[in-house]
């Protein structure tokens, strides 16, 4: 199970802000090749590329990361990520440990023919989505306000039953959004050999 919030329309690299300054120096000769000048120093220093989308993955609990237990199936923390990097159609070993520090992950080209650079970011206290409470939905919220100018979209991990309702209440709170926030789960964890997960998660990514 899907939601989407808002599907905003993907824009090229340079409509983003890479540019920390557009002043010249005064006197200057050449003011566009200053500014050409500063602009490739900052993608190189970012090492940004005009075929990565920027994606942020907030894991909140629900059925999608969970695994059984002596209570049946229950969240489990500090092993989603590495569940997720064991798919090769999320996860570019080689061209991520090249190109990127720990902590950054990023996909093969997709279809879109682009890749996915994503941060995966583990709430402390991952919920069953029965447990969801204002609290919880706040806490989302502010995630998403924190990293809004850092990423191009968002990915909210939580479990089905109430995922509506989250959905809902963010859509009010999230004001005047202009970015894609996509909210998925699934119905069975991704544990298991036969899941809805990595393809929710995939399809989550491509929205």
């Amino acid at each position: 199970m899907t939601i989407v919030l808002n599907q905003a329309l993907q824009k090229p690299l340079f409509s983003r802000r890479l540019v920390k300054s557009t002043s010249y120096g005064i006197g200057s000769l050449n003011p566009a090749i200053e500014y050409a000048k500063l602009c490739a120093e900052q993608l190189q220093d970012l090492k940004i590329e005009k075929d990565i989308v920027r994606v942020k993955i907030l894991y909140t609990g629900g059925t999608f990361g969970m695994a059984n237990s002596s209570d049946g199936y229950q969240p489990k923390k500090n092993w989603l990520l590495k569940r997720i990097h064991g798919n090769v159609n999320l996860f570019d070993k080689k061209y991520t440990k090249q190109n990127y520090e720990e902590g950054t992950s990023v996909t093969p080209v997709t279809f879109l023919k682009h890749r996915i650079r994503y941060n995966f970011e583990e709430y402390s206290n991952l919920i069953d989505s029965s447990e969801l409470n204002r609290e919880v939905s706040n806490q989302i919220a502010e995630s998403i306000e924190k990293h809004y100018s850092d990423y191009d979209s968002f990915i909210i991990i939580f479990g089905t039953d109430t995922m509506a309702y989250c959905a809902s209440y963010l859509s009010f709170v999230l004001e005047n959004l202009n970015k894609t926030v996509v909210i998925t789960g699934s119905q069975i964890p991704i544990i298991e050999w036969r899941n809805d997960a990595e393809a929710n998660l995939i399809g989550a990514m491509t929205a």
